[in-house]
């Protein structure tokens, strides 16, 4: 173990998130390919997680945790990246599993071709109550990879990413005004300065939590990613995307204030959580009828006057009964 010198640095940043910790952690540590670093950011939690990360840091001396105020993922992974050591810089969300292979896999590919600043790769996604909802394969080709980070709402998986350190800093880093979908704002602006490309494996388990981001944050998530693809718009015209991130800030300050009146908070996480539990009941409805009947029960607890919930509550109800 070359902990002083590691050739690639793990950065993963945790609030709260005791219960799915420690599947995230063994699954970085139990990697075929050892010589990393890991650190972890623990972003001002109030659960277990500081004693579960001071327990592993003491059995492993890759393992470099940072205790801080609540700051939020951005300014986490910002902090982060900033004290990596390796020439390459892998994440790794709480939740989300790496299979055993990754590392080597993808760093294969970054040897082969030293023009690549950044290796991603497919996903399998499961859902809160364990079923698996879908798989997402990408181009391992850097010509298509190119194009697809550079069209793609979201872009790739968090989890999945590995990309040279000199690379995300010529890129800017992870920017603080993108207080969400500031993953798809990295991956285009790294898309635009270097080649990029997926492993053509599936090596990352991705865990849709019932009350994560994508469960109260959907609509403010991708109103930021239209904010990072409009950047990017703007940079491919040799212009340049500081008026952007003015309306990024903009974005943030007004979700604060939303969150501020507890009406508004209220309603609005009632029915973004209702939408959320609507479409993994959509996804589920083939091949895991009882978990889909469960979702549109969720659903319309959440948001009981929703007739579209109402009719797929109804006839999900009658596929197992």
């Amino acid at each position: 173990m070359l902990v002083d010198s590691p050739l690639i640095s793990v950065v993963m940043s945790v609030y709260n998130g005791a219960e799915n910790l420690s599947k995230s952690i063994d699954s970085i540590l139990n990697q075929t390919f050892s010589d990393f670093e890991f650190i972890i950011i623990n972003d001002g939690s109030t659960d277990n997680t500081k004693s579960m990360l001071d327990a592993y840091s003491t059995k492993d001396p890759r393992i470099k945790v940072i205790h801080q105020n609540n700051q939020g993922l951005t300014k986490s992974l910002i902090n982060g990246c900033n004290l990596a050591q390796g020439e390459f810089i892998a994440r790794q969300d709480v939740g989300d599993i790496s299979f055993p292979e990754r590392f080597n896999t993808q760093l294969q590919l970054l040897k082969k071709n030293p023009k690549l600043g950044m290796v991603y790769s497919g996903a399998d996604f499961y859902g809160p109550f364990g079923e698996l909802l879908f798989n997402i394969t990408r181009s391992n080709d850097p010509d298509i990879a190119h194009q697809e980070v550079l069209n793609l709402k979201l872009g790739p998986c968090h989890s999945s990413v590995i990309m040279q350190k000199s690379t995300y800093h010529q890129a800017g880093g992870y920017r603080p005004q993108f207080y969400y979908s500031q993953d798809a704002d990295l991956w285009l602006r790294i898309a635009q300065i270097s080649k990029v490309c997926s492993t053509p494996q599936t090596l990352i388990q991705m865990h849709i939590d019932l009350y994560g981001i994508s469960a109260s944050k959907k609509v403010i998530q991708y109103q930021f990613a239209d904010l990072a693809h409009a950047a990017k718009d703007l940079r491919m015209q040799g212009k340049s995307d500081q008026p952007i991130l003015g309306q990024a800030q903009a974005l943030i300050q007004k979700m604060l204030s939303d969150q501020n009146s507890k009406i508004i908070k209220q309603k609005k996480q009632s029915r973004d959580l209702a939408a959320h539990l609507y479409y993994l009941g959509a996804l589920s409805s083939k091949k895991h009828p009882r978990e889909s009947f469960k979702y549109f029960s969720l659903a319309l607890k959440n948001d009981p006057l929703n007739f579209k919930y109402w009719i797929k509550w109804f006839l999900s109800s009658l596929s197992f009964s």
